[in-house]
């Protein structure tokens, strides 16, 4: 860094002595080879290394890579020039544009127009423009235009190198001559302070020097100052946000001065991530905390952020394909997933997993506690730092289930429960505790699921099993006493997590600390033609359009929605193979039944069909499964009870101790049946059994058919019984252990995709996100409650 830092304050010294060169006053080269914009005035016009707002379209095309959205109007000193000279710049993410008028006395004219585009790759910028100009002097109409080409390399963060070839090409050779423009700038003082220096050369000769330098007194205050071809300049800016005022001054030899004043408004002000060709190490930051939902990160209300699982892994999916990602930092702020927390941490170890296959390093950071499912997650991590106080162990599992009867009776509701599969009410809160047959598979859920995690624990930490053992029985340790167990590797906080991070690599500098909305995705100079759909179940499942609960949080997936992005991947030549990415308890029979057989259009279709189940996918989530080829689910995914469940309200007693009474008038001795205000007749109970035995058969044999298993067999395994994956897979409910990477991967080999295959996701959401989200990736610039099914009873 010393080095750079002396090369630097040479180039300094060069170009200040360039800097008292000779003036040149015409006005084409003013606009182009000069610029507009009143920052880059008031630094001398040393800019070709720091322009990243819409003026780099002059100085250098290569800063419009830096992302940004924003609009500036500017003016000459009309009363100093005699001349009426404004202009306008704009900037939307990677493409800049500006254009003005130059006008005097006499009535002499010229309009210009610029407009430019820049790209990045890695630490190197590069960008082009093109420039037109048209005007009319002493009466004569004329016109012409000029190409520049840019690159901006960026050698360390301080430090930047620019070379501008200006107007290279050109439709006319008298308009102005080529000429090179090389630059550099330096932001010691953590970017308080920045210094740059450019220098032109015109046929081989430096020609023309400029030096800037720039102090960022306070937040949104900066002053500046330079030499412009031996002019002093000098410069002041208030950045309020949204809203930024600019000032500049010319000085002449006679001691007058140009001013230039410039108005901006920036609308989506964008972030950039420090790349450079010398770094520290960058590691990504994965957050993961609070009640993790399945599906994408959810708003609401007065649900807050929930976030989603598979927003965390596609964040980490993204760290894992950044090449200039070192490693990652796990913050595990404590989490919850619920019963299928255990899937979700497996999931999310197997993208982690992926990642350390790409040389990344992982680092996980305690911040509270780690019980439970927070130590597995972190278990997978090459370094453990907790924060001192913090919970670390809680190893055992449990389900805690209420039956909430007891309570509906004190109120005055009495409900009945209609169920096919001895196993169906194990969890539901309406029914009366478990059987000892009930306890016994819930038990061996528990057993499972525990065991998995000790032996994934004691394989990542290489702690023999048997140690793991004796201490998983549930119990928490403080973090120093974890540490001598040999659980964690250090006791710390954020800065102690970052160092550990630096000593993965053997280096004593603190790493850099990138945020997702940072990180760069995989470019590939050719995009597979042929893709994999993946629509999402995530949420209960009900007839008609689903939706998001925007006030208190929640998702319904509705079956119109799911249909129709089948049919829409099935009848898509391009898409070869569809993963459908379940993570749901169920829902509604006829729901389920309208996916499976949008599913079956698509087989029909020739599309290859993959389930992937995350953390649960039981119930109508398994019924929608089974039109799969190929199903794909976790180790400790729960699956499976294939049963029928349903309820009936009696709130006739709540209503009479609250002294309501109720008048019936009916035709049909049936007719009130569903209305709430009595019990189910013996023969009416008789009927709903057969309604229900009649979905239960249907399941049973959908199961069987997809499953290619005799109905026997099914039958056996129905009964509302739950399995875990492993479970599932000895049971034959399954084809493959894995997460959604891996159902992706056998997506591909059954529909004989060469290569790595594009993604496409069917994912209803509002017109405005979608225009918005597409506006902002093109630029690149850094998500109602459902309707009703109207069913009075509801079959699950």
């Amino acid at each position: 860094m010393r080095a750079f830092t002396g090369f630097a304050i040479c180039l300094l010294f060069v170009f200040w002595c360039l800097g008292f060169s000779a003036v040149a006053d015409d006005l084409g080269d003013q606009l182009l080879k000069q610029g507009i914009g009143v920052r880059a005035a008031g630094m001398g016009g040393a800019y070709s290394a720091i322009a990243e707002d819409a003026s780099a379209v002059f100085y250098n095309p290569a800063g419009l890579a830096s992302p940004g959205f924003g609009y500036t109007y500017g003016s000459l000193d009309s009363n100093k020039t005699k001349n009426e000279f404004t202009y306008s710049l704009i900037k939307l993410g990677y493409i800049g544009y500006s254009e003005g008028k130059i006008q005097n006395p006499a009535g002499d004219l010229i309009n210009y127009s610029a407009v430019g585009f820049g790209n990045r790759a890695g630490w190197l910028n590069w960008g082009t423009n093109y420039k037109n100009l048209s005007w009319n002097i002493s009466g004569v109409q004329n016109e012409g235009w000029t190409a520049d080409i840019g690159l901006l390399l960026r050698i360390t963060p301080q430090l930047r190198l620019a070379l501008v070839g200006q107007d290279i090409l050109t439709t006319k050779s008298r308009l102005v001559p080529a000429s090179a423009r090389i630059g550099f700038s330096l932001k010691p003082m953590d970017g308080q302070l920045v210094l740059a220096g450019d220098a032109e050369i015109y046929k081989s000769l430096l020609s023309y020097g400029h030096f800037g330098i720039e102090a960022n007194l306070v937040r949104g205050l900066s002053l500046r100052a330079g030499i412009d071809r031996s002019r002093p300049t000098a410069g002041i800016s208030v950045d309020m946000s949204a809203f930024t005022l600019d000032y500049a001054v010319l000085f002449n030899n006679d001691g007058g001065g140009i001013q230039r004043f410039e108005a901006g408004i920036k609308l989506l002000p964008g972030k950039e991530r420090p790349f450079s060709l010398i770094k520290p190490k960058e590691f990504a930051l994965i957050d993961v905390g609070g009640a993790i939902k399945a599906g994408e990160t959810e708003y609401s209300l007065f649900g807050g952020i929930q976030p989603g699982l598979d927003s965390i892994l596609e964040s980490i999916r993204a760290a894992s394909k950044d090449k200039s990602i070192d490693g990652i930092f796990l913050r595990i702020r404590g989490f919850s997933g619920g019963l299928g927390g255990a899937a979700m941490v497996q999931e999310m170890r197997a993208e982690i997993d992926r990642a350390r296959q790409k040389g990344k390093k992982i680092v996980a950071y305690i911040e509270g506690s780690a019980i439970g499912d927070e130590y597995y997650l972190a278990s997978a991590a090459d370094q453990i730092v907790a924060a001192p106080g913090s919970a670390v162990g809680g190893f055992g599992r449990s389900i805690e289930i209420y039956r909430m009867n007891g309570l509906f009776q004190k109120l005055g509701i009495s409900w009945e429960v209609i169920a096919k599969g001895k196993y169906k009410t194990v969890f539901d809160w309406l029914s009366p505790r478990m059987s000892s047959e009930q306890k016994e598979m819930a038990e061996g859920l528990v057993e499972d699921i525990y065991r998995q995690m000790l032996s994934d624990i004691s394989a990542s930490r290489k702690i023999k099993i048997e140690k793991i053992k004796e201490i998983g029985d549930g119990m928490v340790f403080p973090a120093r006493l974890a540490q001598k167990m040999g659980l964690i590797d250090r006791v710390g906080y954020f800065r102690d997590a970052s160092m550990a991070a630096s000593e993965l690599y053997g280096s004593k500098d603190e790493v850099k600390i990138i945020t997702p909305n940072l990180l760069e995705p995989e470019t590939t100079f050719f995009t597979q033609m042929f893709g994999v759909a993946i629509i999402e179940v995530n949420g209960e499942i009900i007839s008609g359009a689903g939706g998001s609960n925007f006030i208190f949080g929640g998702n319904y997936v509705g079956s119109d929605q799911l249909a129709r992005n089948i049919r829409r991947a099935a009848e898509d030549p391009f898409v070869k193979a569809i993963v459908i990415r379940i993570d749901s308890p169920g829902g509604t029979s006829v729901a389920a039944g309208e996916i499976y057989k949008s599913l079956q259009y698509a087989r029909e279709k020739k599309k290859v069909i993959i389930a992937s189940m995350g953390s649960i996918a039981a119930s109508g989530g398994y019924y929608i499964a089974a039109a799969a080829d190929k199903i794909v689910a976790d180790r400790s995914t729960i699956t499976g009870s294939i049963g029928v469940l349903s309820y009936m309200p009696d709130i006739s007693e709540m209503l009479n101790k609250f002294g309501v009474k109720t008048d019936v008038i009916k035709e049909g001795s049936h007719a009130d049946m569903f209305s709430g205000l009595r019990k189910l007749t013996t023969v009416e109970a008789e009927a709903m059994e057969r309604l229900i035995d009649e979905n239960y058969q249907e399941f049973v044999d959908v199961v069987a058919a997809g499953r290619k298993l005799p109905t026997k067999e099914v039958e056996a395994l129905a009964q509302g019984r739950i399995f875990t994956g492993n479970q599932a897979l000895a049971a034959k409910l399954i084809d493959k252990l894995g997460g959604f990477l891996d159902a992706v991967d056998v997506a591909k080999d059954e529909a004989k995709i060469m290569g790595e295959p594009r993604l496409i996701y069917y994912r209803d959401v509002s017109p405005f996100i979608q225009i918005g989200t597409g506006v902002s990736s093109a630029l690149g610039l850094p998500p109602l409650l459902p309707q009703s099914s109207g069913a009075a009873w509801s079959p699950r």
